[in-house]
C-alpha cells in the first residue's frame, strides 16, 4: 500500500517539472533574437532562474519525501499492529526477547510451553498463589491483603477472597500492544529512512509517545514522534505524527470470552470455565450476602445458610461473534484455552482469529475446619467433655476445586484423639486414615488436658494438587451444668420428698414458708475460655394465684460459688427462725425469693465460658409451683414448732398417741417435726383446728385436771399458736390427786381429801364433790338436788334442801345413798323432801 502512494507522488512531481523548463528556454530564444544588444543581461538573469528551479525541485523533493514516510511508517504499524494482535492471541502476552515485550516467561511460573514440541509460550491467564507455609492453617485460598499472621480461614461461599491471582488485564494487553508498536515505530522510521531517502541520512528524535487504547469497535492509535531528517549539513524535513485507527471487535471478544471471565473464574470458586457456560445468559455462584439485581436465593444446608446468586454473562457478545472454545488441559493439570473467531470480526486479512490463554491449576479449595475455634489459644476444633452438642467430634471436609477438577479426601494422624478403646480404622503401616468424614464418639476421646492434639486433612485434585489444614483439637472438661431442690420432708406414707422429686426433676413443688435447699453444680474452671459466668434466675408468670410478673437475677459476681456441687438456702419467710438447718453449710443469697405463691414459677441455672469471641452454654430449668406449705409427716414428732420436742413411739409408720416418750427432745431444727398445721393439699389449715394436745395431764388453771391445747393460725402451715388453751381431760373431768398429778399448788382452793382423785362433781361414798367452778374443793353430806334437770349432777347443781322451788327436780339423798324426787308438797313440818 505504502508502495502506490509512493510511485503516485512522484509522477506528478516530474511533470509539473519538465513544463516549466520548456518556457524558460524558449523566453531566453526569443530574447536573444529580439534583444542581443541586452544579451549579457539576460544570460544573467537565465542563470538565476535556473538556480531558483533548482532549489525549487529540492524542496519538492523533500517533501515528497516526507509525505511518503507518513504514508510508509502509518501502513507499516497498521500491518504490525495486526501482528501484534496474531502475536498476542498466540501467546496471551508478548515476552521480553520479542518486540516491545516485557514479560518474562518463566516455564510453570508465569507461562507453559504447550504444545511443549513446537515451543509455543502461552502466558497465565491465573495463576495459583503460593504462600509461606503455616504449620496449623490452611494456605489456600487466602486474602494476602490481610496481616500475615492471621490465619487462613476460608470457607465456602466466601467471595472475599481470590482463587489464584489474576494475571490477565485489558491494560497489561493494551500495554503490551503499546510497547510493541513503539518498537515497531522506530523500526518502521529506520527502515524507510535507510531504504528511501538515504544510509547516510541522520534521524533527529525526542521522546515517542504512542497512546494505544483497545475500543468496542476497533483500536485507536495515536503517534507523537518529532524527528529530523539531515543529510551532512542540510536539514531535509521534520516529521511529528502518525495517526490511524483499526477497526476491530477484539475489545468485545476480550471481554465476552477472556477478561470477564477469567475475573469470575478467579473470583468465584464455583464458576466454570467451560464453552456452554459462556454461551448461557447467567451463571450461579454462592455468596454470604444477597446481592441486589442478581436474583439471590437463601440456601440451608446442614447448618450452614448462604445464598445462591445469578451473574449474568456476555453470552450476546459471545454468541454474535460465533466464538469457539477448545479447551486442552495438560499432564500437570494446567488448562489451555482457544478461543476462534472467524473473519471479519478481529482482522481486517481474510482469516480467523484465535486467542490462546492458559491458567495454572489451582489446589481444591478446602473450608476452614473449625468448631468454636481460637487462635489465640492455638486451637480450631473444640470438644467439650459430655456435652450434648460438643462432646463427640464431627468433621465433614468440604471443597470446591475452582479449576473443575474431581476432588478426594484424606483425614489422618487420628490417633492422637482416641483413647485405647478406639476400633478405628488403619493402614498397612499403622497410621489411621478416613475419607471426607470423621466421628468420634465422647466416650473414644482421649481425657480432658491442656494438650492440643493435631490431625491432617487435605482435599486432592486428580492432578495431585492439595489444599491441607492441621487441624488443632482441644478436648476440654465437661461443662455440665446442673440442680436439684431438696428438703428433709417426708409425706405421710414414708415417701420423701426427694422420692417425688428426685435430682433430674423437671418440675419442683415447694412452699412460699418452708427454706429451699437448691444443689448446683457448676463445671471447673477452664485454661482454654478466656472468661466464664454463673446466672440463676427465677421467673413468675401470671396466674390466677399470683397476678402480676415477678423477676428475679442472680449475678455470677454474687453467687460466688467455686465449681462442683454448691447447696444455697433459700429462707421464703421473715419469721422462719434463723436456726433452722444450722447443720448444713450454705450461703443464704436471697431471702424470700419463692414467697409468692404460683402454679406458673421457673427456676433456670445457665452456665456460660467464652472462648474467643465464641461463647457455650449450658443450661436447666425446672418449672417450680409454690404451694402454701408442705405437709411434711414426722410420726415421733406429731407437734409443728412451738411443739416439736414432744416424743411419741411409732407403730406402723404412724404416731404412737398412747406411747408418749419424752417432752424435752432436742431437733436439729423445729422444721422437721410434723407440719400439722399443712393439709395433705399443701394448703393452709382453718384457724381452730387442733395442731397441739399436750400429752401430760395437770392442774393448769384449776383443782381439776385438764387438757392443754393448741389451735393453728390459719396463716402457717409448719407452725402451730403460741397461745394455749384449756379444756377437761377426758370427758368427766378429775378432781387433783397429790399422790398422782400434784395440783396442790396450782389451785387457790383445797381439794377436799374425800374428792382427791374422783371425778369432778362425783358422788362418793362420803357425799357429793362440789365446788361452784370444778366441783373438788367441797362434800356434800345432805341432798344433792339437778337443778338444771340435765339427768346429771354436775356444774350448776347445788348441795341444799328440797324447797317450793325445786319441786319435782331430782335428788340424791346422801344418807340414804338413794336418788329421789323432791316432794310437791311439803310434810308435816312444812319442809319438801328428797322422796326415795
Amino acid at each position: 500500500m505504502y508502495q502506490k502512494r509512493l510511485t503516485s507522488h512522484s509522477t506528478k512531481h516530474s511533470i509539473k517539472y519538465s513544463t516549466k523548463g520548456q518556457i524558460t528556454i524558449f523566453m531566453i530564444l526569443g530574447i536573444m533574437l529580439l534583444f542581443i544588444a541586452i544579451f549579457i543581461i539576460t544570460l544573467t538573469f537565465s542563470v538565476r532562474k535556473e538556480q531558483l528551479a533548482g532549489q525549487q525541485e529540492k524542496v519538492l523533493s523533500n517533501i515528497f519525501k516526507k509525505e511518503a514516510l507518513r504514508i510508509y511508517v502509518e501502513d507499516c504499524l497498521q500491518d504490525n499492529l495486526e501482528q501484534g494482535l496474531i502475536l498476542l492471541g498466540k501467546q496471551g502476552r508478548i515476552w521480553q526477547d520479542q518486540p516491545g515485550g516485557t514479560a518474562i516467561f518463566v516455564q510453570g511460573i508465569t507461562g507453559i510451553t504447550y504444545p511443549s514440541e513446537n515451543g509455543n509460550r502461552i502466558a497465565y491467564g491465573i495463576t495459583k498463589e503460593i504462600y509461606p507455609k503455616k504449620e496449623t492453617e490452611n494456605s489456600f485460598p487466602c486474602d494476602n491483603t490481610l496481616d500475615a499472621s492471621l490465619p487462613c480461614q476460608y470457607t465456602y461461599p466466601d467471595t472475599k477472597v481470590g482463587f489464584g491471582e489474576l494475571q490477565l488485564k485489558k491494560d497489561i494487553i493494551e500495554k503490551d500492544l503499546k510497547n510493541f508498536l513503539i518498537n515497531r515505530t522506530i523500526w518502521c522510521v529506520e527502515n524507510f529512512t535507510k531504504s528511501n531517502i538515504s544510509d547516510k541520512a541522520e534521524v533527529e528524535s525526542t521522546n515517542l509517545d504512542l497512546q494505544l487504547s483497545i475500543e468496542n469497535d476497533g483500536i485507536n492509535v495515536k503517534v507523537q514522534y518529532p524527528l529530523k531528517f539531515k543529510l551532512g549539513s542540510e536539514e531535509l524535513f521534520q516529521l511529528t505524527t502518525f495517526d490511524f485507527f483499526y477497526p476491530t471487535k477484539f475489545q468485545q471478544l476480550l471481554n465476552a470470552a477472556i477478561l470477564f471471565p477469567l475475573q469470575w473464574d478467579q473470583k468465584y470458586v464455583d464458576f466454570n470455565y467451560t464453552h456452554p457456560i459462556l454461551q448461557q445468559p447467567s451463571f450461579t455462584y454462592g455468596n454470604t450476602k444477597d446481592i441486589p439485581n442478581e436474583a439471590c436465593q437463601k440456601i440451608t444446608l446442614d447448618t450452614k445458610e448462604y445464598y445462591d446468586c445469578q451473574r449474568k454473562t456476555l453470552s450476546d457478545i459471545y454468541t454474535t461473534l460465533d466464538i469457539s472454545l477448545d479447551k486442552q488441559t495438560t499432564n500437570t493439570g494446567d488448562d489451555i484455552f482457544i478461543f476462534q473467531s472467524p473473519y471479519p470480526n478481529i482482522l481486517t486479512q481474510p482469516q480467523p482469529y484465535s486467542f490462546q490463554i492458559a491458567r495454572q491449576n489451582r489446589p481444591p479449595a478446602l473450608d476452614h475446619i473449625n468448631r468454636s475455634a481460637c487462635p489465640e489459644k492455638n486451637y480450631d476444633y473444640l470438644v467439650i467433655k459430655d456435652d450434648p452438642e460438643l462432646g463427640d467430634l464431627n468433621i465433614k471436609l468440604h471443597a470446591i476445586d475452582p479449576d473443575e477438577d474431581s476432588i478426594s479426601y484424606r483425614i489422618d494422624s487420628v490417633s492422637t484423639l482416641v483413647n485405647k478403646n478406639w476400633p478405628g480404622k488403619y493402614d498397612e503401616e499403622g497410621k489411621d486414615i478416613f475419607a471426607d468424614t470423621l466421628t468420634i464418639p465422647g466416650i473414644y476421646l482421649q481425657d480432658p488436658s491442656e494438650q492440643i492434639h493435631t490431625i491432617s486433612a487435605r482435599a486432592i485434585d486428580e492432578h495431585s494438587a492439595e489444599d491441607q489444614q492441621l487441624v488443632r483439637v482441644l478436648i476440654d472438661r465437661p461443662m455440665k451444668t446442673d440442680f436439684s431442690i431438696s428438703l428433709p420432708y417426708t409425706f405421710l406414707g414414708g415417701k420423701k420428698y426427694t422420692d417425688l422429686f428426685s435430682p433430674s426433676a423437671t418440675k419442683y413443688i415447694i412452699s412460699q414458708e418452708d427454706p429451699v435447699f437448691l444443689s448446683i453444680s457448676l463445671p471447673s474452671k477452664s485454661d482454654a475460655a478466656n472468661a466464664q459466668s454463673t446466672e440463676l434466675r427465677y421467673d413468675v408468670l401470671p396466674s390466677t394465684n399470683s397476678p402480676g410478673d415477678f423477676k428475679f437475677i442472680i449475678p455470677s459476681t454474687d453467687l460466688l460459688l467455686p465449681s462442683g456441687t454448691n447447696t444455697v438456702r433459700f429462707f421464703n419467710s421473715e419469721k422462719t427462725p434463723k436456726n433452722d438447718f444450722t447443720d448444713i453449710d450454705i450461703k443464704n443469697i436471697q431471702p424470700y425469693l419463692f414467697s409468692q405463691l404460683t402454679d406458673k414459677g421457673k427456676l433456670s441455672l445457665s452456665f456460660s465460658a467464652s472462648y474467643c469471641q465464641k461463647e457455650e452454654k449450658s443450661s436447666k430449668e425446672a418449672a417450680i409451683e409454690v404451694k402454701e406449705c408442705i405437709p411434711h409427716y414426722d410420726p415421733a414428732h406429731p407437734y409443728a414448732y412451738p411443739y416439736d420436742q414432744y416424743t411419741f413411739g411409732v407403730k406402723e409408720g404412724k404416731t404412737d398417741f398412747s406411747n408418749f416418750i419424752d417432752s424435752k427432745t432436742s431437733l436439729s431444727t423445729p422444721f422437721v417435726s410434723t407440719h400439722n398445721c399443712c393439709n395433705l393439699n399443701w394448703s393452709f389449715k382453718k384457724a381452730d383446728e387442733e395442731c397441739f394436745i399436750n400429752p401430760i395431764p395437770g392442774c393448769y388453771q384449776n383443782a381439776i385436771v385438764e387438757e392443754e391445747y393448741a389451735t393453728c393460725e390459719g396463716t402457717r402451715g409448719n407452725t402451730c399458736s403460741e397461745k394455749k388453751q384449756y379444756r377437761p381431760s377426758g370427758n368427766i373431768p378429775l378432781c387433783g390427786d397429790d399422790t398422782k398429778i400434784k395440783c396442790k399448788s396450782k389451785i387457790n382452793t383445797q381439794i377436799n381429801p374425800s374428792c382427791s382423785g374422783k371425778a369432778a362433781f362425783s358422788l362418793t361414798e362420803t357425799g357429793w364433790c362440789y365446788d361452784e367452778s370444778v366441783g373438788c374443793a367441797d362434800v356434800c353430806t345432805t341432798t344433792v338436788i339437778d337443778i338444771n334437770s340435765d339427768g346429771k349432777f354436775n356444774k350448776g347443781d347445788t348441795c341444799a334442801e328440797c324447797t317450793s322451788k325445786t319441786k319435782s327436780k331430782i335428788c340424791y339423798n346422801i344418807a340414804n345413798k338413794k336418788p329421789g324426787t323432791c316432794s310437791n308438797n311439803p310434810n308435816e313440818q312444812g319442809a319438801y323432801t328428797c322422796k326415795t
